[in-house]
């Protein structure tokens, strides 16, 4: 029997293991916050933990239902939300038009990096809050001071993110590009950005993070409108935050403050991936036609 025939006879006896759909992961998701909502629900409703240091889903849903009707603050939820995104957003699109240049000239120049590299990296460890009362002094309680906050929380990332995926780019593609005659800006919009764009988006999503937890705190600190005013103004009316008296509603700010960061996330999620997508459009290149 031939070498032929016989790999015919062992692929008709080879027996045929059937394939298993992969789980899907929006699947898994969605089973993972069933179950966590499900013990949210088991230790409150059972009594493991007080309700005034973790309010049940009805609770927080009811309460979030009345904010959504009557507002706060002399104003709706959809406004106060709109206050938050506009800030966030203002501060996403100086950060993105900013650090990602910076982060190119660092990462292609030795003396870039070396004069702006120790700044970022000083000031990167510092909670924003932090030095929330300068900026206050420096820059007044109007929106300028808000907007500096959430713009300093986003652009590190983004800066120190470019300036590594440029100096990642593959040094073959530099030569070839170099070799068929490409300039210093085409380098940079062909070759340089779109080898750097994943690093570019990783730090835009961990700069917008990092936004949002201070997105509450610069609103409540010094402003009069957005998601994190009433949890400050509540905690001062009640005097002790949640307070003592065991009452739900002196919990309502936090619950409040959570629920509209929580709604702004999702927007601003948004807002980054449209950021992001125009990115990948600018940096792919274009067909010619001839």
């Amino acid at each position: 029997m031939s070498t032929l025939e016989l790999s015919d006879v062992e692929a008709t006896t080879q027996v045929k293991t059937p394939r298993t759909a992969p789980t899907d992961t929006r699947s898994i998701s969605t089973v993972t916050v069933a179950v966590l909502i499900l013990l949210w629900w088991a230790v409150t409703h059972w009594g493991f933990i007080d309700p005034l240091f973790l309010p049940g889903p009805g609770a927080v849903l009811s309460k979030g239902w009345d904010v959504l009707n009557n507002g706060y603050m002399d104003a709706t939820l959809w406004q106060h939300l709109g206050s938050s995104l506009g800030r966030i957003g203002l501060a996403l699109l100086a950060a993105v038009l900013t650090a990602i240049p910076l982060g190119v000239a660092m990462g292609c120049n030795r003396i870039a990096r070396g004069i702006f590299d120790p700044i970022i990296e000083f000031y990167r460890p510092v909670p924003p809050l932090a030095y929330l009362p300068l900026i206050v002094i420096w820059c007044g309680i109007g929106e300028l001071s808000k907007v500096l906050l959430i713009y300093l929380a986003i652009f590190a990332p983004i800066a120190i993110a470019t300036a590594n995926g440029v100096r990642n780019v593959d040094p073959a593609k530099l030569r070839a590009a170099r070799c068929l005659g490409a300039s210093r800006t085409q380098l940079i919009r062909h070759v340089i950005l779109p080898s750097a764009l994943p690093d570019i988006l990783t730090g835009l999503r961990i700069g917008l993070g990092g936004g949002l937890v201070d997105l509450g705190g610069g609103g409540a600190d010094c402003g009069d409108s957005g998601i994190g005013v009433h949890g400050a103004v509540g905690g001062t009316v009640s005097g002790d935050g949640c307070g003592d008296s065991g009452d739900f509603a002196d919990c309502g700010d936090c619950v409040r403050d959570g629920a509209g960061i929580a709604g702004a996330a999702t927007p601003a999620g948004a807002l980054a991936r449209a950021v992001a997508w125009v990115m990948a459009r600018r940096a792919s290149p274009q067909p010619r036609h001839l």
